[in-house]
């Protein structure tokens, strides 16, 4: 990564264009407004393609699990039961909070010389890290199986705030199912690996997600690396192209066409309970299964909704640099734990990838 101003040297692309594309031809402050008009969708856009696993809160934590257990005891005609303390043992989770931010510079020449192209890449560059931040704070929060009980919330009151994982059997009290059955908090974990990838251990991650819900559908999501291996399960049907007419005495899955276009981000087929997605932010020799009709396995944490956006947050200009500065503030981690499992594809012993960098 390269840090510094752009200079008029710092062309895009060597191109020929019309009198009229060039940035002086413009008022600055109605290009500025157009440049929010284009952060604005971009926020939409950002909601959007990560709404199945994010949802948005405005609070610093909340508590999970607050279900309380009794036990039914033998009556008669002339019997009382005993009254019984029903306790409450929540988790409480906490959401971190950050602030991430992109600046331009540029020199009064480039403002002068250049092209609304030229200008439009460097905006372009700005919200593609965005992109990238969102999905790393994604991956982080849901691959990372170890809870950071240290979070220091350093913009509101240095309040410590404690960020969990999914279930990783830390102890922490977990819900019973719909049938009443026991889950032990102490050994009870959504990570685990394997040295040989098969459908058995999808089957058992797909598992880990559903017996917490009596209700709903399973995601299980992949990366392309692990494609070819998915397809060859035995108890894998497939999505076809809505050109190709399979066989008939092929077993295929129905309700969605292959995307041959989108080959990183598009559903493949069905596995079981689950439809198998190839999602591009999955790191190889990783699979995330979940409940998409269930409460979001994460939470976004903003202070509120405009500083939560990608907005410019100041233009400073001391002749001849000039600089525009776009940030958001917000932060990821889990909430409900149970609505997410990892399998590690490679190796028998869960650990988290590496590196972040997408």
């Amino acid at each position: 990564m390269t840090f510094g101003t752009l200079q008029i040297f710092d062309t895009i692309e060597a191109r020929r264009v019309a009198a009229d594309n060039y940035i002086n031809q413009f008022d600055e402050q109605a290009l500025y407004r157009q440049i929010q008009a284009f952060l604005n969708v971009h926020n939409r856009l950002m909601d959007q393609m990560t709404a199945d696993i994010v949802e948005p809160t405005t609070e610093r934590f909340l508590t999970w699990g607050n279900v309380a257990q009794t036990s039914m005891q033998d009556g008669d005609e002339f019997s009382r039961p005993d009254v019984q303390k029903m306790q409450v043992t929540p988790t409480t989770m906490g959401f971190p909070l950050y602030i991430k931010q992109a600046a331009y510079g540029v020199t009064r020449l480039f403002m002068e010389t250049k092209t609304l192209g030229d200008l439009e890449q460097v905006v372009l560059a700005a919200t593609d890290a965005d992109v990238r931040e969102r999905l790393k704070m994604i991956r982080r929060a849901l691959f990372n199986p170890t809870n950071n009980l240290t979070y220091a919330d350093r913009f509101l009151d240095n309040a410590l705030l404690p960020l969990r994982a999914l279930l990783n059997a830390d102890s922490s009290y977990i819900p019973p199912d719909m049938w009443g059955n026991i889950f032990d908090g102490a050994t009870h974990t959504h990570y685990s690996g394997t040295a040989s990838y098969s459908a058995a251990n999808l089957t058992a991650l797909i598992t880990n997600v559903l017996e917490h819900y009596n209700d709903g559908r399973i995601f299980a999501y992949i990366n392309r690396a692990q494609e070819t291996a998915t397809r060859g399960f035995t108890g894998f049907y497939p999505y076809y192209d809505a050109r190709i007419t399979p066989s008939i005495n092929q077993d295929v899955a129905n309700g969605r066409a292959l995307d041959q276009f989108s080959v990183y981000n598009r559903p493949i087929g069905i596995f079981g309970a689950s439809e198998v997605w190839i999602k591009p932010w999955i790191p190889a020799n990783y699979v995330f299964a979940f409940n998409p009709d269930a409460p979001r396995p994460l939470r976004m944490r903003t202070r509120n909704p405009q500083r939560g956006n990608l907005h410019i947050a100041a233009e400073m200009e001391i002749y001849p640099l000039r600089a525009t500065y776009m940030e958001r503030e917000f932060g990821i981690s889990v909430f409900e734990r149970t609505n997410g499992a990892v399998l590690k594809t490679d190796n028998a012993t869960y650990s988290a990838p590496a590196d972040w960098a997408l």
